[in-house]
C-alpha cells in the first residue's frame, strides 16, 4: 500500500504588528496559542506551511516590521521545538503599507479605477506609470522585509506585478502544491470604506504565474489562493471575473481582513461551485475596531491529504479564543465534534500518480555520484530528528553510523543544511570530510592533521588560511594542546554554537586516531566551560571503534545507526524521477537491491535516462554491481572466501572482525529475524560476483 502524502499548514492573518494597545494583549493571547499549537501539531502536524494573509504590521513602517521579525521568531521557536520546520508564505494587506499623502495626484487617478478602465490597463501594461510607482512607493518596507527576512523559503518563489504577488510550487513525493499570493490591498492607499471597491484581476493573476495563471495551476495537483481581502470588497465586475475565471483554478481561498463580531448565518469556511474559502479571524490583533466594535481571535490549521489518484482529503481545524483559551470555532463550519476539524473530500486539479518528477529535478537528472542536492534527498525523518535533537545538547555529539553508501553523508549534509536555515538559536556550521582533507593535504601525523583541521573549520567560518596558521604557530604544546588553544581563542568565541560535522572518519591515518578522538572526547567534556559550551560535534563514522569510554566521543550518546531505504523510502526516490512504478515493481527492485539508496538510485537514474521502467533497468544494475563486487573481492581475497562460506552456509564460522569489515563494505547485512546474524545484502549480485 502506498504511504499517504500529507500537507499540512498553519494559517494566521491580521496581526498587527505596532499597535499601541498589542504589548498588552499579545502575552495573553500568545499563550493560548502556543498551548493549543502543541495540542494540534499532534492531530496535524508536522506543519509544511506558515500562510500569513495580511496585515502583518499596523502602519507599514520599518520599525513594525523589524518588531515582527521577533514575533515570528517565537512562533518559530515553538514550531521548531514541535518538530516543524515550515516555510513562510505572506501576502501584504492594507495595513502593511505607508499611506501616501492626501494630495498626491496619482492617488486620485487610482481612485477612479473603477470608473475609468483605461487607468487600469495603463497600470498593469505599464511598469513605469506614476500610479504602479505610487504603489510600489506604499509598499516599499513590506517588499523589503519579504526580500530580507531570514525565515524559511520555498525555492522558485516567482514576483508578480503587484507588491506581494507570487507563485510557488511545494512538491512533496512527487505531488505538487501550488500557492499563489495576490495582493488585494494595492488600491486602498487612503481612509476610508472601500468595500466594493477594491480589484483582483486577470492581468494580476497570470502575472503572478509567469504570464498564464490556467497553465500553471493546470501544472499543480492542488493549488491554494492566498489574499488578504474577501471577495465582498472586490468590485462587482472584479468579483464576477474572479468568479468566472479564478476561482476555479484553486482547491481553497484564503484570506483575513476579519472584523465581524457575530457571524450569523456568515460561515468562515464555505464553498460554492466547487470554490472554497476560509477565513481567518485576526491571531494578536485588536481587541475592538471601528465604534468599539469586539474583534474575535484565532487561527487555523489545514491539512490536505492524497492517497488515492484523483482526490485527497481537506481537514481544517479553525479555533477560536473564548476565556483565554483556543477551543474549536464552530461558527466557522459544521465541525467534527471527536476532531474538531471540517472536513471533505476534493477533487484533484490532474491525476497524482505518485510519480510525478519534482519540477526542480526536470532541468537537470543528477548523476547517482552527485554532490548533495537538497532536491534530491529522501526524507529519513526519525534519524533527523534524532541528529537535530542531540546538537541541542551541550556535549552530546551525534553520531552516525552505517555501511558504505548507505547514505551517511547525505543525512549529514540535510542536517547541517537545515541547521544553516534554522530560524530559532542560530548556529555556525563548518563540515569536514577527513577523506578529502587527507588526499589534499597528506597529513598523515597528529601535527599535520590537526594543524590542517584547524585550517579547514577556519575556512568553513570564511577566515584566511594564513591567519590560522598563524594561530597555530604561535599557540604552545603538543599538536591537541595547540589545536586546542586555536578553537578556544579564535574558532569558538562567537554569539552563536559552532556546530562541526567530520564526515568520513574512517580515512583519518591510523597514527592520528588515537590522538583525534581522545581530543574530541576533551573537548567534549569541557561543555560547562566556555567558550566550549558553543561546540557541537556531528560525527559520521561506519562503526563505532574500540577505544575504551573514557577515550571515545562516541560513547557520549547513543548512536543512529541509518540502514537501507523502506519500501516508501524508495518510492520516494523513485518519484523524484518521474518514474511509473506499480507496487509490485517497485517491491522486486527494492528486494533485488536490499534497499541499497545508491544503488536504488542508480536504477532510477537509469530508467529516466533510457525512458524505460524500473523492471527494465535492474538486471543491467545487478550486472554493474556484480562487477563493483568482483573487483573490491579481487583486493580482498579473505572477504570473497569467507562470503563464499556465508552464501553456502550462512551459518557459518567467520570471525567477528571479518563480519564487521563485510558489513561496513556493504556486502552483508543484519537479520531481521536475528540481528547478531548476517545474510547477503543483495544476493542476486553476489552470487553472480563468486561464480566468475
Amino acid at each position: 500500500m502506498r504511504a499517504s502524502v500529507t500537507f499540512s499548514w498553519l494559517h494566521v492573518t491580521d496581526l498587527h504588528q505596532g499597535q499601541r494597545e498589542q504589548a498588552l494583549l499579545l502575552p495573553r493571547v500568545q499563550t493560548a496559542f502556543e498551548r493549543d499549537l502543541r495540542k494540534l501539531h499532534d492531530q496535524a502536524g508536522p506543519f509544511d506551511l506558515v500562510l500569513f494573509t495580511g496585515d502583518l504590521t499596523q502602519r507599514g513602517a520599518a520599525e513594525e516590521f523589524a518588531a515582527l521579525d521577533k514575533t515570528l521568531f517565537t512562533i518559530w521557536n515553538c514550531l521548531e521545538a514541535l518538530g516543524s520546520h515550515p516555510v513562510l508564505l505572506a501576502v501584504p494587506g492594507n495595513h502593511d503599507l505607508v499611506r501616501p499623502a492626501p494630495s498626491d495626484p496619482r492617488l486620485a487617478e487610482l481612485s477612479r479605477w473603477a470608473a475609468d478602465p483605461a487607468i487600469g490597463e495603463q497600470f498593469w501594461s505599464e511598469p513605469g506609470s506614476p500610479s504602479r510607482a505610487l504603489v510600489g512607493e506604499a509598499f516599499a518596507n513590506y517588499a523589503s522585509w519579504w526580500n530580507d527576512h531570514r525565515f524559511p523559503r520555498v525555492p522558485g518563489h516567482r514576483a508578480g506585478l503587484a507588491p506581494g504577488d507570487f507563485t510557488v510550487t511545494v512538491e512533496k513525493r512527487g505531488f505538487a502544491l501550488g500557492v499563489m499570493g495576490l495582493n488585494s490591498a494595492f488600491l486602498q492607499l487612503s481612509a476610508g470604506d472601500h468595500t466594493g471597491k477594491l480589484d483582483v484581476g486577470l492581468q494580476q493573476f497570470h502575472a503572478a504565474a509567469g504570464g498564464n495563471g490556467s497553465r500553471w495551476a493546470e501544472g499543480c495537483h492542488a493549488a491554494l489562493l492566498l489574499t488578504h481581502h474577501p471577495l465582498s470588497w472586490l468590485t462587482p465586475p472584479a468579483r464576477q471575473t474572479f468568479d468566472a475565471e479564478i476561482a476555479g483554478h484553486f482547491t481553497a481561498h484564503l484570506f483575513g481582513h476579519m472584523h465581524e463580531p457575530e457571524l450569523g448565518e456568515q460561515r468562515l469556511l464555505g464553498a460554492s461551485s466547487g470554490y472554497r474559502w476560509l477565513q481567518g479571524r485576526s491571531l494578536f490583533g485588536l481587541e475592538t475596531w471601528g465604534q468599539s466594535r469586539s474583534r474575535s481571535h484565532g487561527y487555523s490549521v489545514g491539512r490536505l491529504t492524497v492517497q488515492g489518484d484523483k482526490a485527497a482529503s481537506l481537514q481544517i481545524w479553525p479555533r477560536l479564543l473564548v476565556n483565554q483559551k483556543m477551543v474549536p470555532d464552530h461558527a466557522a463550519a459544521e465541525l467534527d465534534q471527536a476532531k474538531g476539524c471540517a472536513q471533505e473530500t476534493v477533487a484533484l486539479r490532474q491525476p497524482f500518480v505518485h510519480n510525478a518528477p519534482n519540477l526542480k529535478r526536470q532541468a537537470a537528472l543528477a548523476d547517482p555520484d552527485a554532490p548533495f542536492d537538497r532536491h534530491w534527498y529522501v526524507h529519513r525523518s526519525g534519524w533527523e530528528a534524532r541528529a537535530l535533537g542531540y546538537l541541542d545538547v551541550l556535549g552530546k555529539p551525534a553520531t552516525i553510523l552505517g555501511p558504505k553508501d548507505i547514505g551517511k553523508t547525505w543525512l549529514c549534509k540535510y542536517v547541517c543544511d537545515s541547521l544553516r536555515h534554522r530560524v530559532s538559536d542560530p548556529v555556525r556550521v563548518a563540515e569536514v570530510d577527513v577523506g578529502t582533507l587527507v588526499a589534499r593535504t597528506g597529513a598523515n601525523t597528529s601535527d599535520s592533521f590537526l594543524r590542517e583541521l584547524c585550517v579547514w573549520v577556519g575556512g568553513e567560518l570564511k577566515l584566511a588560511r594564513a591567519d590560522v596558521l598563524g594561530w597555530w604557530q604561535t599557540a604552545d604544546g603538543a599538536p591537541g594542546e595547540r589545536a586546542t588553544r586555536v578553537f578556544e581563542d579564535r574558532l569558538l568565541p562567537s554569539p552563536s554554537p559552532l556546530v562541526i560535522a567530520i564526515d568520513r572518519l574512517e580515512a583519518i591515518p591510523e597514527a592520528v586516531r588515537m590522538d583525534l578522538f581522545s581530543l574530541l572526547r576533551a573537548w567534549c567534556d569541557r561543555n560547562a566551560q566556555p567558550p566550549w559550551d558553543l561546540l557541537r560535534l556531528l560525527l559520521v563514522i561506519p562503526r563505532i571503534p574500540n577505544l575504551g569510554d573514557l577515550q571515545s566521543p562516541f560513547t557520549i550518546t547513543r548512536a543512529i545507526p541509518i540502514e537501507a531505504f523502506s519500501v516508501d523510502e524508495a518510492e520516494e526516490l523513485v518519484s523524484y524521477y518521474g518514474l511509473r512504478a506499480n507496487n509490485r515493481e517497485l517491491a522486486e527492485a527494492h528486494r533485488t537491491l536490499g534497499g541499497h539508496p545508491f544503488w536504488l538510485r542508480k536504477a532510477a537514474h537509469e530508467a529516466r535516462s533510457q525512458r524505460t521502467g524500473l523492471a527494465e533497468v535492474i538486471g543491467d544494475v545487478v550486472a554493474t554491481i556484480a562487477e563493483d563486487y568482483r573487483q573490491r573481492l579481487h583486493r580482498k581475497p579473505g572477504w570473497r572466501d569467507a562470503l563464499t562460506s556465508l552464501a553456502r552456509d550462512q551459518d557459518a564460522a567467520i570471525s567477528a572482525a571479518t563480519l564487521d569489515e563485510l558489513y561496513d563494505a556493504g556486502f552483508i547485512v543484519r537479520k531481521e529475524s536475528a540481528p547478531l546474524e548476517y545474510e547477503p545484502r543483495m544476493v542476486q549480485p553476489l552470487l553472480a560476483a563468486l561464480e566468475s
